[in-house]
This record gives structure tokens, C-alpha cells and sequence, in this order.
């Protein structure tokens, strides 16, 4: 500048301490997304989610606003106002599928932006569709000697069958079989636990329980019925109450009594036998019928068994000389419906 008389001079420094920055430049944010679901990928009907803006720098708070799923957003910050979080409860009306954000903000210069899109590829996913209905597929004992629609005392394991549908938002969800002794309430099966794996949608998905965790719930006991359904829950935890299994089973755990153990022979005499005739032995089952035989008669297999009447029956060998001369031993075991064996 010059004064009046034409004298130069610069000036570059103020008298009151006051400045001015310079600032064009858009503060750096970082942006993340998620929710307060067990699995912060996905929300469900009355879950929060939320968007987390951190900046470099303080930005003006009455700048930073937004919509998530196109509904206003709460907004808290934090940090000296270097860091945003802005909220929705997911509600009845909102539209499935990945939740769709926008937030704008600005620093104390001015410097503005928009951010639609995360920083570390992270969404939430809103879905609030329960699994499809289904119905719990065969119950079957396992290990030991099985016998359709029955617990007996051999088995070591429940083998479960649950049909998992074509959905992938069932990833990383959860089957709970339960069990019904008789009559309600009923028991979770637990452990395992059914996680469901990608493997496993599209299939038939059966998992094992061992025989301690099945006999170890409240309500088994010898000659209860038992009723098993599923509850399936998907990613987000919505859950679905399926049908129970058609595989209806009976405990039974106990041995066949025989009673009124006999032995005799086709011979003149029946307590005597020659070459060619035939020794039968002859039971009756106590309180059930008998279905399955094995043993000997004079140290020989049987040839046959037969069925008499109610729960008595007899298992018969011709004489062939191959037998043990003197009075004939046998053995007898035998088995019920349940296949549980009684000597």
C-alpha cells in the first residue's frame, strides 16, 4: 500500500490476533453399518440399525443429518463431534432386503459431502419373513439293534431328520427338535446343537443326539410315546414352529419274561427223542408277544419257529443225530417288538 505521499509498504500481520484458514478440503469419513441382531448383518422386526460416521476433523453437527431405509435417522455423536451415529427401529412397513442409507455433513468451513456407502463393504439386511412352514422328517434310533418306532435298550443314539428349505437367509440359522413325552411340555434336544451350514440348504438335513441326552430329558420313562417337532430359525432369528414328525416312537427298555418254558417231542413218549423226531420249546411271552428268535437245542440251531396263539410261541429241530445224546439242553433267547432280548 501507499500513504498519501506516495510512500510503500506491506503488511502481513493483523493488530487484533484474528485469522482466516483456508479449508477446501471434504473431511475424510469413515463410514460403517450394522445392527443390534445377534448377527449384526441382518435386522428384524423391532431391531435398531445403524450407520457410524468417524471424521478426520470435527464437523458441524447441525449438518449431519440422514435417512436409512428412506425414514429419518436418530442422530448421537460423540468424540468432540468427530463421530456420528445415526439409528431406525425396523417396523412392520419397511422394505426388505439391503437397507439403503444417505447421510450428509459438513466440517466448520463448509465443506460438504454425501455418503451413501460404506467404507468396509459392510450392510444389514432387513428381513422380517419367517422360514417357510415345514414338517420334521423321520425320527430313528440308531446304533444297537433298530427297530422301527422303537426306543429299546440297545440304542445309542436319536437320529433327526429336518428338511431345510432353499433359502439362503437360513445360513448361519438354527433347528431346535423338540420332544414330547405322552403329552405337553415339551423338551429341547440339546446338545448338538443344529446349526445350519450353506451345506445344508436344499437338503435333508439329520443330525444324531446321543442316547444320554435323549434318556437324560425330563419325562422319559418306559412306555411313553414320543413326539418330536422342529422350531427353525433363520439368520435374523425370525423362527418358524413346524409340524410334528409322522415317526411316532414307543420306549420300551425292558426284556421279554418268558413264562411256561417247555420242552417236549414228537415222539410216542414226548420227553424222549429218536433220530428223526422233532424237539420243540415251547414260551410265552408275560406281558408281550415275541418276534425274534435265536439259540439251540442240543447244541444245534433251530429249524423254525411258530407263532401259537396270544404270546405264546415255540421254536422246533429234527433230530439228526448231530445233537448231544442225554437230555437235551437248550438255549433260548428271544425278542420283543422292541427288539430287546431276553435269555
Amino acid at each position: 500500500y501507499h500513504d498519501t505521499f506516495g510512500n510503500p509498504d506491506t503488511l502481513i500481520n493483523v493488530t487484533n490476533s484474528s485469522i482466516v484458514t483456508y479449508d477446501d478440503v471434504t473431511p475424510t469419513i469413515f463410514v460403517t453399518t450394522y445392527s443390534n441382531n445377534n448377527n449384526n448383518r441382518y435386522a428384524k422386526l423391532g431391531d435398531s440399525v445403524f450407520v457410524k460416521l468417524q471424521s478426520n476433523e470435527k464437523l458441524r453437527s447441525a449438518t449431519v443429518n440422514g435417512t436409512i431405509l428412506n425414514k429419518v435417522a436418530s442422530i448421537t455423536n460423540s468424540n468432540d463431534d468427530s463421530t456420528f451415529i445415526g439409528s431406525i427401529i425396523i417396523e412392520g412397513g419397511d422394505q426388505e432386503g439391503t437397507i439403503s442409507f444417505s447421510f450428509n455433513y459438513a466440517d466448520f468451513s463448509g465443506n460438504a459431502d454425501i455418503r451413501t456407502t460404506t467404507d468396509n463393504s459392510s450392510s444389514v439386511i432387513c428381513d422380517m419373513t419367517n422360514p417357510t412352514a415345514f414338517t420334521t422328517g423321520l425320527v430313528v434310533p440308531a446304533g444297537g439293534t433298530v427297530a422301527q418306532r422303537f426306543w429299546n435298550s440297545t440304542n445309542t443314539g436319536l437320529s433327526i431328520t429336518i428338511p431345510i428349505d432353499n433359502d439362503p437367509t437360513l445360513k448361519e440359522g438354527i433347528a431346535h427338535p423338540y420332544v414330547i413325552f405322552n403329552a405337553p411340555p415339551s423338551r429341547r434336544l440339546f446338545p448338538p446343537v443344529y446349526d445350519i451350514n450353506a451345506d445344508h440348504i436344499g437338503t435333508d438335513y439329520t443330525i444324531t443326539f446321543p442316547d444320554s441326552v435323549f434318556e437324560g430329558l425330563t419325562g422319559f420313562a418306559e412306555n411313553a410315546s414320543v413326539e418330536i417337532y422342529s422350531i427353525m430359525r433363520d439368520a435374523p432369528g425370525n423362527s418358524t414352529t413346524g409340524d410334528t414328525s409322522s415317526s411316532i416312537l414307543k420306549i420300551d427298555q425292558i426284556e421279554p419274561t418268558l413264562i411256561e418254558k417247555t420242552i417236549f417231542s414228537t415222539n410216542n413218549d414226548p420227553t424222549r427223542a429218536i433220530l428223526g423226531d422233532t424237539v420243540y420249546v415251547q414260551f410265552t411271552g408275560q406281558l408281550e408277544g415275541i418276534d425274534t428268535v435265536s439259540g439251540t437245542i442240543g447244541g444245534q440251531s433251530f429249524d423254525g419257529y411258530e407263532h401259537i396263539n396270544g404270546f405264546s410261541s415255540r421254536v422246533f429241530r429234527r433230530m439228526t443225530g448231530a445233537e448231544t445224546e442225554g437230555v437235551l439242553p437248550f438255549i433260548l433267547a428271544a425278542g420283543d417288538t422292541a427288539r430287546n432280548i431276553s435269555s
